[in-house]
C-alpha cells in the first residue's frame, strides 16, 4: 500500500517507497542536479497510528567519506495533522557543485552521485516535536552556512569565467625558446585578477546583495 508520496516539480509523483523495517522508507530521486524542493505527503489510503509522525530525510553520496558513503540530513516531518510539507533541497546540491569547483572533480557527472534517498522514519510525535526545538536552535546558523556556500559557487563561477576569457595559449615552461614547441599550456594574465577582485568588490559596496543575481 503506498502510504507516502513524493513531488518534484514537472515529474510524475513518486509512490515507491522501498520498507526497509517496520517504520522504516525510502524512494530514490534521480538527477538530483535539477531539484530545488520537494514536497512529501501523506497519499490518504491508510492513516498513520495515533501519536505517530513520520520524519522525512534526505541522503546524498559524502564528499568526504567517499563515492560509497552517504550522509543523511533531517528535512522535517508530516503527520496525520500535517500530511504534507515542502522542503527544500537545493542547498545539498549547491554543496556538491561548490565542491567540485574547489577539487575539480566531476562529482555531480557520476552516475552514482546523480541521485539522492529519501527516507521515512516512523517516530512517536513527541520524540519528532523535541528535536524539531532543537534544530530550531540551529536553523539560523545553517541558513547563513547555505547562503555562504551560495555565494562561493556564484563567486568563483564568476571569477572562473571572467579570467578566461582573458586565456592565452602559450608554450610551456622550457619550450618558450623552441622553434618546434609542441606542448602547449593555457595563461591568464595577472592584471585579470586584480581586475575582477577591485569590480567584484565594487559592486559588492554597492549593492551587498548584488552576487544573488549571478548565475549559478
Amino acid at each position: 500500500m503506498n502510504i507516502f508520496g513524493v513531488i518534484v516539480a514537472g515529474r510524475m509523483v513518486k509512490t515507491d517507497f522501498t520498507t526497509h523495517k517496520e517504520g522504516e522508507y525510502t524512494t530514490e530521486l534521480f538527477d538530483i542536479a535539477n531539484i530545488n524542493h520537494i514536497v512529501v505527503f501523506l497519499t490518504g489510503l491508510q492513516p498513520l497510528p495515533p501519536h505517530i509522525g513520520a520524519s522525512i530525510f534526505i541522503s546524498w553520496p559524502s564528499m568526504e567519506k567517499g563515492m560509497g558513503s552517504m550522509e543523511w540530513s533531517n528535512l522535517g516531518f508530516i503527520s496525520n495533522e500535517k500530511p504534507s510539507a515542502i522542503f527544500r533541497v537545493g542547498q545539498y546540491v549547491n554543496s556538491l557543485r561548490t565542491h567540485n569547483i574547489f577539487t575539480g572533480s566531476q562529482f555531480l557527472n557520476t552516475e552514482g552521485t546523480k541521485n539522492a534517498l529519501i527516507g521515512i522514519l516512523l517516530e512517536p510525535l513527541s520524540q519528532i516535536q523535541n528535536k524539531g526545538q532543537r534544530n530550531d536552535h540551529f536553523s539560523a546558523e545553517n541558513g547563513q552556512v547555505a547562503a555562504i556556500n551560495e555565494f562561493s559557487q556564484k563567486m568563483l563561477h564568476n571569477f572562473v569565467n571572467y579570467v578566461q576569457s582573458f586565456a592565452v595559449s602559450l608554450p610551456k615552461p622550457g619550450q618558450m625558446m623552441a622553434s618546434n614547441a609542441t606542448e602547449m599550456a593555457e595563461y591568464v594574465p595577472a592584471k585579470s585578477v586584480t581586475d575582477w577582485f577591485n569590480n567584484f568588490q565594487r559592486k559588492l559596496q554597492m549593492n551587498p546583495n548584488f552576487w544573488r543575481t549571478l548565475p549559478s
